[in-house]
């Protein structure tokens, strides 16, 4: 995925999961964290890029060793946060307790890429808004996949046309919202439920 962004021209990050197919030794050391053995200091970085180059494998000492997949940042780059000492005593919290000892809260200088992330994690994806906004609100009562199959599709549809039509140059009238599409919509289906044309 984050290869196949990267050659459409669009930056990814993200955290990754130690069965993801990222480098085996970062996804080892994250696997013994849990025991505090990962051999990481606190806010140690550690980047592997790709064999082809084109995705940054990032792990990074945190409270736990925090895995991360870039198409955007080296690892490098770092800015200063302040930060709570934590109040977790599990293993692999022993380093972070280590570096703050007494001291409630610290300026750290952490990897650009760990704040970038944690600033706009939990953020709406803006797909799943315009869907629960703007889609066909229709039961369905014979199974999941159906589910899936015709509303989560006439979803995508209804949304993406209302976006073409509104940024596009469409020979009809711009619809200011995806409110009139959305009834239209509805009372040709029930118009083709009754049978009627």
């Amino acid at each position: 995925l984050f290869r196949s962004l990267r050659q459409h021209g669009h930056g990814a990050t993200g955290t990754a999961r130690p069965n993801c197919g990222i480098y085996k030794g970062l996804a080892d050391a994250k696997k013994a964290d849990k025991a505090g053995k990962s051999g990481f200091q606190f806010n140690e970085i550690k980047v592997i890029p790709t064999a082809d180059n084109q995705v940054n494998q990032i792990a990074w000492k945190d409270n736990a060793l925090v895995l991360l997949l870039s198409t955007v940042f080296t690892g490098d780059e770092r800015c200063n946060r302040w930060r709570k000492r934590p109040s977790t005593k599990t293993p692999m919290a022993r380093p972070i307790q280590r570096f703050f000892s007494g001291e409630p809260v610290k300026l750290i200088s952490i990897p650009t890429i760990a704040a970038s992330y944690n600033d706009e994690m939990n953020h709406v994806d803006r797909g799943d808004q315009r869907r629960s906004y703007l889609g066909y609100d229709h039961p369905i009562r014979r199974g999941a996949w159906q589910a899936i199959a015709w509303t989560f599709l006439l979803d995508e549809v209804l949304v993406n046309s209302f976006l073409l039509q509104l940024h596009g140059q469409p020979a009809w009238e711009h619809l200011p919202s995806a409110k009139p599409v959305k009834a239209d919509f509805s009372s040709r289906r029930r118009i083709y439920a009754r049978g009627t044309t």
